[in-house]
């Protein structure tokens, strides 16, 4: 009786090492994938990354895989898959952080492709979320192309120097945009350069 119980502990240890070793294999296979996956979309390739993704199904739960399908759909400006893709997020019921990651890639890119209606609808979505960085950059944003506004353009001039260079450039062209929809084309144009500079 003691050495069936020792052989039960034992097999159950067996068990969970194998398990162990066979999910970090696979997390490994899934990290190779996914690096495979961002090089073949930077490059354009996509029909490959189409192969390659529905050949390694199994590797991503269900969200995942349909997430990749949304960057290839925005990849490729593919409004028609984008807009499939979304409905199919809304019919499940996403997580907080999975929210954080489509909310602010289908408000961004309807925002590059002029669809302002569905890009509020999405900032609309952001606003429910716990997120207030989040939340101001598309409010920015939606206010300076969507409504050719420029009500954060003091805010954003007044921080401007305390920002690193990557965040620099991004707000050098929103108060470029911002002053041009002001009406005051020599600032517009002195914070295009400052963009182009720091490119």
């Amino acid at each position: 009786m003691e050495n069936t119980g020792i052989i039960i502990v034992l097999l159950i240890v067996v068990i969970l090492v194998a398990s162990v070793l066979y999910e970090r294999k696979r997390s490994d296979k899934r990290n190779r994938i996914l690096q495979e996956l961002a090089s073949l979309l930077y490059q354009e390739k996509y029909s490959e990354y189409e192969n390659l993704l529905k050949n390694n199904s199994t590797l991503f739960p269900p969200f995942n895989y349909t997430y990749l399908l949304f960057n290839e759909a925005i990849s490729k400006g593919d409004t028609e898959t984008v807009k499939e893709k979304l409905e199919m997020f809304k019919n499940n019921n996403m997580n907080t952080s999975q929210k954080e990651a489509v909310y602010p890639q289908a408000f961004n890119y309807f925002m590059n492709i002029d669809e302002y209606k569905k890009a509020e609808e999405y900032l609309n979505l952001i606003k429910e979320l716990d997120n207030e960085d989040l939340i101001k950059r598309c409010e920015i944003m939606y206010d300076t192309f969507a409504l050719n506004g420029f009500k954060y353009l003091d805010e954003l001039e007044n921080n401007f120097d305390n920002l690193n260079d990557r965040e620099k450039l991004s707000s050098a062209y929103m108060l470029s945009r911002m002053y041009l929809n002001k009406g005051d084309k020599e600032k517009a144009e002195e914070y295009e350069k400052i963009s182009q500079n720091l490119l």
